[in-house]
């Protein structure tokens, strides 16, 4: 059985065009890497590493709950509309981005 928020979020119809965003990015991304030579499989080794990990995916879905709409949505959707929400958005969202880099950086290199 479907529950009734994702019906809102992913509506069933093949013209959504949020998803085939989604679907590209991640498809190019791959291609992207195969071309490049850089994809690689990485495991994390240590435990601090599947915390920190943890942690970050937690909080991201905090933050697209309380959003009610994901990072790539907020970009393609908002910005181009000129709309304030969207540019305050990627700000943020670049800065979480900083500030989470320079702390996994120093528990890992610390």
């Amino acid at each position: 059985r479907r529950l009734p928020f994702w019906s809102l979020v992913f509506p069933v119809h093949g013209d959504y065009w949020k998803i085939y965003i989604s679907l590209g990015m991640l498809f190019g991304a791959f291609a992207g890497a195969l071309l490049s030579r850089e994809f690689y499989l990485r495991i994390p080794r240590r435990l601090s590493e599947w915390v920190l990990i943890t942690i970050g995916g937690l909080l991201m879905g905090v933050g697209i709950r309380l959003a009610f709409v994901c990072n790539v949505s907020t970009f393609f959707g908002l910005t181009p509309e000129m709309n304030l929400g969207g540019y305050l958005a990627i700000s943020g969202i670049i800065a979480g981005a900083w500030v989470g880099s320079m702390i996994y950086k120093r528990i890992l290199e610390g």
